[in-house]
């Protein structure tokens, strides 16, 4: 150690101690202990703000639930028009490529068309409410096929036979040709 620092022994006189006073607590005021009916009260309090924030959230939820509901509403409402507006331009279409049919169009569609009726009627009565609620009955292929019914069910039409041909040759030379 170096000669110049000096430690204080033990003879030297002690110095003075700081008194230190004591510590206390700040006077605090007595609260009296919690009753049932204070207890009651917190619980009642509490509740009732757990109420309010599930109403707060069921309000919220219930919006929501509502703008879901239009949207989806909105929707459907949408796709029925456009289901709608595509189904009535394709019944427009096939009528169309029905009187333009080369087998059933043209000049004789009517008449085609009441040829078909028939073969509806005769065969399947109860399939026409069908075919005219769904539209079906203006589908060329429908048409083309009922028409084909009516056709092989109607009166078979007198085709006149044309004079007969003449020969010099006897019948039985012809039937009975006898070269030997």
């Amino acid at each position: 150690m170096p000669n110049d620092v000096t430690l204080p022994t033990a003879s030297a006189t002690p110095a003075a101690t700081p008194t230190v006073a004591p510590v206390t607590a700040p006077a605090d005021p007595v609260t009296p202990a919690p009753t049932e009916a204070d207890a009651k009260a917190a619980a009642d309090t509490a509740a009732a703000a757990k109420v309010a924030a599930d109403a707060d959230a069921a309000k919220v939820a219930a919006d929501t639930k509502a703008a879901s509901d239009k949207a989806e509403a909105d929707y459907v409402t949408r796709r029925e028009k456009d289901n709608t507006d595509a189904l009535q331009a394709a019944h427009t279409k096939w009528a169309e490529d029905a009187r333009a049919d080369t087998e059933i169009g043209g000049a004789q569609f009517e008449a085609n068309l009441a040829v078909a009726q028939k073969g509806l009627e005769q065969f399947f009565p109860e399939l026409k409410e069908h075919l005219d609620i769904t539209g079906l009955g203006n589908h060329p292929a429908v048409i083309k096929g009922f028409m084909r019914i009516g056709k092989a069910i109607s009166q078979d039409k007198f085709l006149p036979g044309g004079p007969t041909p003449t020969s010099n040759k006897q019948t039985t030379t012809v039937l009975y040709d006898n070269k030997a």
